[in-house]
């Protein structure tokens, strides 16, 4: 039998949490091992949502990819500059530059606010994934 690194980490946890942290008479050893558990425990969980999260941001950030192309096609040369970044990347986080060059652009502008309109939601669904593992 094969274990992956999330059910090693699940054990382990278990282990910490279950069997060693109440067999030591020390309160702050027994804290730290208790919060040991909790870190691998979250550990664990990040490997087991790490796929379906990879493809998540994936599909999201390409289905942003072809609606910004389509609401930003007469944005300014900045902001078409930093629409350019983000299409040559996978992955949320290069959104940034382009964020902050919308806000410059406008917010007031209508092609801006629609982008901005656009964007939100993607990085909402990015949140909550990472605070999926948190919880």
């Amino acid at each position: 039998m094969t274990l992956t690194s999330s059910d090693i980490l699940k054990r382990l946890a278990d282990t910490i949490r279950n069997d060693i942290g109440p067999a030591v008479s020390d309160e702050y050893t027994r804290t730290q091992a208790f919060m040991a558990s909790v870190i691998l425990s979250k550990l664990s969980k990040q490997l087991d949502l790490e796929a379906a999260h990879n493809l998540a941001e994936e599909a999201d950030v390409e289905e942003l990819k072809l609606r910004l192309q389509t609401v930003l096609s007469d944005s300014p040369p900045s902001v078409q500059y930093q629409l350019n970044n983000f299409l040559q990347q996978s992955h949320i986080m290069p959104l940034t530059s382009l964020l902050t060059a919308l806000h410059e652009w406008g917010v007031n502008n209508s092609e801006a606010s629609d982008a901005l309109g656009l964007i939100r939601p993607v990085l909402r669904a990015d949140i909550d994934r990472r605070m999926e593992i948190a919880t």
